[in-house]
């Protein structure tokens, strides 16, 4: 009977999921429509290759894009969807999803840079000579973000006083660029498809930022 009761549960449960899904995407869809955006399944077909070079999409395991959707504002091209990968084994399993704007326009021309809010170990690596890039102009920015990138000199030129005002301004937000390339998440956080305006307001703003360098 236990056994019984137990298959009992975890079916109702994949149930659930299964119809939580659906609606998200319903709702997701709806959403495009609205926007004017196209749905785009499966996502992978559908962006840059240099998307998957990102640190975001380089982590863990089971890795998967969906509910992708884009469009265009101005010069940008921009895709939404929910990514999602898993980390540890057995009863440390755990699956991190996240809602990530991607934008990609021939007006950004960023160095490869990694930009997470700070934590603990990062504090600590910081000891041992960690490369995080700090600037004196704005040590709220510094002690609440993690910046790090190969080439520091282009770095702190992209990180002009626009864009640390704006991610000073903000808490638990990542951003990684290259290129023409910048994407816009907080990690662990799958944004409710009704906010998904908001999150994309945000992510141009960021995208604005960048550009007002050239």
């Amino acid at each position: 009977m236990i056994v019984v009761l137990f298959l009992g549960l975890v079916a109702i449960a994949a149930l659930i999921s299964l119809y939580l899904d659906r609606r998200r995407t319903a709702a997701i869809q709806a959403f495009a429509d609205s926007w004017g955006f196209d749905y785009r399944e499966p996502a992978k077909l559908h962006l840059p290759s240099a998307v998957w070079h990102f640190n975001l999409f380089s982590k863990g395991r089971n890795r998967r894009l969906r509910d992708l959707i884009q469009g265009r504002q101005g010069e940008a091209t921009i895709s939404v969807g929910d990514y999602s990968y898993t980390t540890g084994r057995g009863k440390n399993r755990r699956t991190h999803c996240q809602t990530v704007v991607i934008i990609e326009s021939e007006r950004l021309h960023l160095p490869g840079f990694l930009l997470a809010p700070e934590n603990v170990l990062h504090k600590i690596g910081g000891l041992f000579g960690h490369d995080d890039i700090d600037f004196d102009s704005h040590p709220n920015f510094s002690k609440r973000y993690l910046l790090k990138g190969f080439d520091e000199d282009s770095i702190r030129t992209c990180f002009h006083d626009g864009v640390l005002n704006f991610y000073q301004r903000r808490h638990q937000v990542s951003t990684e660029g290259h290129n023409s390339l910048l994407i816009y998440y907080k990690a662990h956080r799958l944004a409710n498809p009704n906010d998904w305006n908001k999150l994309i307001g945000v992510a141009m703003e960021a995208y604005e930022q960048f550009i007002q360098q050239y």
